[in-house]
């Protein structure tokens, strides 16, 4: 819970000062956590939703039955996997369907993180809260 205290802030200054503020927490995840660039409300939005989607089966261990679901969900991981958000912070072994979260610091949006799975694991608390 060590992060959601820093999203609000980060939430309600960007309500605050932004020149077109986001209407909702997954619309400001995914334009300024997930850095999605689209110049779209609706489609930050679906963007985001695919992505937490995706964390929270990586963070969850169920990225297997995550894939299994549908042909579609397979391309879903698969498609956030590769986005600029994750690429560099996971690990996977010999496999991308089996991938997990690097134990290291990193800085998102300003926000220093100590260990970037506890971020996602908040991340996704706040979203859905």
């Amino acid at each position: 819970m060590k992060y959601i205290s820093v999203l609000d802030q980060q939430y309600k200054e960007t309500i605050e000062t932004a020149c077109i503020a986001p209407k909702s927490k997954i619309e400001f995840v995914g334009s300024y956590i997930f850095y999605f660039t689209t110049y779209s409300p609706e489609i930050d939005i679906l963007l985001a939703e695919r992505m937490i989607r995706v964390i929270e089966a990586i963070v969850f261990r169920r990225t297997f039955e995550f894939i299994a679901t549908s042909d579609e969900s397979h391309i879903e991981y698969i498609t956030m996997c590769n986005m600029p958000f994750l690429i560099d912070k996971l690990e996977w072994g010999t496999s991308i369907r089996g991938a997990w979260m690097k134990d290291f610091a990193c800085e998102i949006n300003d926000i220093p993180i100590d260990n970037f799975q506890d971020f996602c694991f908040d991340l996704i608390k706040w979203v859905k809260s």
